[in-house]
């Protein structure tokens, strides 16, 4: 009797039994916010967790670097501290990842219990500031209390990454006392959403209280957006802008003959760019509704930016896997952390992909098959050493046919060692000259100049690698596709006779441009079936969306077995153009944000 139990059981939920036996949820995630008259923020995060199964604790992934304009902004973020709900220190860990910062927290005794974690970091250059004579204040929400400027916290409490459910999430923001004309608002949902499924209120003039009022699914978060009129928080002046920008953070550049050596680099290499470095003009993009003829994915992706990289390699496995060369197959996770698995199996056997680069990749995936099939975790070794050889065999098809004069990755290696070489030079000749002139405590401009000349001969040589006429055309074309990818709406599908068909044959290229999600969203009510290629691990329902997950996930595995940087970035911690206030507000957007899970 009880074999037939457990047997109807699994009958009924066939996910894995790892998965039914281990979960994790936030019952509650409040942020207290304390903005300071300097212009810093403190914020202390209060986690209300329950696990089921065994765990050892909790992930929190915080952005550090936003973008706000056009310029990359990164916050002077720092952990102050983790405790549990008794106010007891807990072990942590805090780990550089990317524009992340990692925080690994154990939690004793996390097994089928419930736990309160509290997370406390300061972040400085967060506030946003907007001036009413500069035409900031865009938005009419304020009235006349804008005639002063304002300043904005636009804070994304619990980011959009988190792949648990939360409970409930709010959010108190204290501001300095004396602050006036104090208005505020809350976004809810998955990214880029304008939901506001929260109650905002403010206490006492200064505090400022965001109440989710409904619970938050995987995947969506709380933003707040709080302002007040200018002139009681610092700013930053003038002087301190320029010296972040041009003098580091440090602030340490100082006025000795070294540095005349990188503004005569950058004389130099910004002419020698101007004169070789840049493509042929070309005529104004146009949308194009198809590639250029012959081109693969993959030369796209080359011809698009100048490189090979990650995206190029995932474009050439869907592509291969939509002409029918493998089938790809997510394999449900073997461990608690780290990427799903993906099993490759081979088909048409006797036949072979067009492109030589096509060739290569899927020899490189299948090299050491057993009977057609290849689990990608299995490539670590080899597919490495394998895509180093790809790259240049696939540039040098590019160089045959006529799009660039020369092999990128050659141009940009030249570069690469004449800025190794000056950087060593500059170092060692003007520190030696340094101390004979000056002394020993005056040494670190000639090692500064030297970096700093190693990084404009690297800087413009990383963009020296210049398209013929006939490449620059080709990029113009790409460029028009990609447009049409990135912006096709219904009416111009309808015009296309837009089918499933469509939608996968230009997947691909998607990828490879960077504009995979934005196509997928054109056809989510037109592709509702799985495309016969892949098959999922736990599908209990399809649409674009969802493949594109998938893909991601594949994306991932793939960036693990290379060591390239991969193009492109998410779009969590990204600030809107003109804040929360401009008309630009949205869930997800702000500084903060990120998400994490259990481990």
């Amino acid at each position: 009797m009880a074999v037939a139990v457990v047997c109807l059981a699994t009958a009924v939920d066939p996910r894995p039994v790892a998965a039914q036996d281990r979960s994790l949820r936030i019952d509650r995630f409040h942020a207290d916010i304390e903005v300071a008259a300097d212009g810093s923020i403190s914020v202390e995060e209060t986690l209300d967790l329950s696990f089921v199964g065994s765990w050892n604790g909790l992930i929190r992934m915080i952005p550090v670097e936003n973008e706000y304009r056009g310029r990359r902004i990164r916050l002077d973020f720092s952990v102050a501290g983790v405790t549990d709900g008794r106010g007891a220190p807990l072990e942590y860990e805090v780990e550089r990842a990317g524009r992340y910062r990692r925080v690994k927290i154990w939690i004793p005794g996390a097994n089928n219990t419930s736990r309160t974690v509290t997370v406390s970091y300061s972040a400085g250059g967060a506030l946003l500031h907007f001036d009413a004579d500069a035409g900031d204040a865009a938005s009419d929400a304020f009235g006349p209390q804008d005639s002063v400027g304002y300043d904005e916290l636009y804070w994304n409490v619990t980011g959009t990454e988190w792949d648990v459910p939360i409970g409930q999430a709010s959010a108190a923001v204290a501001l300095p006392s004396g602050v006036t004309g104090v208005r505020a608002h809350a976004f809810t949902g998955a990214y880029a959403s304008t939901e506001q499924d929260a109650e905002v209120e403010t206490r006492g003039g200064t505090t400022v209280l965001a109440t989710t009022t409904r619970s938050l699914a995987p995947r969506e978060g709380l933003t707040v957006g709080v302002a007040w009129d200018a002139g009681i928080v610092a700013r930053p002046s003038a002087a301190a802008k320029a010296g972040r920008a041009v003098l580091g953070p440090d602030g340490i550049l100082e006025r000795h003959w070294p540095w005349a050596f990188p503004i005569v680099a950058g004389f130099l290499m910004f002419r020698l760019w101007w004169r070789r470095g840049r493509d042929p003009r070309t005529g104004p993009i146009q949308p194009q509704y198809e590639p250029p003829a012959g081109l693969s994915p993959a030369e796209a992706g080359v011809v698009i930016d100048d490189r090979v990289d990650h995206r190029d390699i995932v474009a050439t496995i869907v592509d291969l896997a939509r002409q029918g060369f493998l089938h790809i197959t997510e394999q449900p996770r073997t461990s608690r952390r780290g990427d799903p698995d993906f099993k490759l199996t081979r088909l048409r056997e006797d036949e072979e992909p067009a492109k030589h680069h096509e060739r290569a990749v899927l020899r490189a995936l299948f090299r050491k098959a057993r009977r057609g099939q290849q689990n990608m975790s299995k490539l670590r070794k080899t597919f490495h050493s394998d895509m180093d050889s790809l790259v240049p065999r696939l540039e040098s098809v590019l160089v045959e046919s006529g799009v660039y004069s020369s092999s990128p990755a050659g141009i940009r290696g030249g570069w690469a060692v004449t800025g190794i070489v000056a950087a060593i030079v500059l170092v060692v000749g003007g520190s030696m000259v340094q101390v004979e002139l000056i002394g020993n405590r005056f040494i670190f401009p000639a090692f500064g100049s030297g970096i700093a000349t190693a990084a404009i001969v690297l800087g413009f040589g990383w963009a020296m690698p210049a398209r013929t006429a006939l490449g620059a055309e080709i990029r113009r074309h790409l460029l028009g596709f990609q447009h049409f990818l990135e912006r096709v709406e219904g009416p111009r599908l309808k015009r296309l006779e837009a089918t499933p068909d469509l939608f996968e044959v230009f997947l691909p290229y998607a990828i490879a441009l960077g504009v995979e999600k934005q196509w997928a969203g054109a056809f989510a009510d037109i592709h509702t079936q799985p495309p016969d290629w892949y098959t999922g691990a736990d599908w209990s329902g399809f649409d674009t969306f969802i493949l594109i997950s998938a893909i991601n996930n594949l994306s991932h595995s793939t960036t693990g077995l290379m060591n390239y940087t991969p193009r492109g970035a998410g779009p969590t911690g990204t600030v809107g153009g003109m804040g929360s206030f401009g008309g630009g507000g949205f869930s997800g957007g702000g500084f903060g944000g990120g998400g994490g899970g259990g481990f």
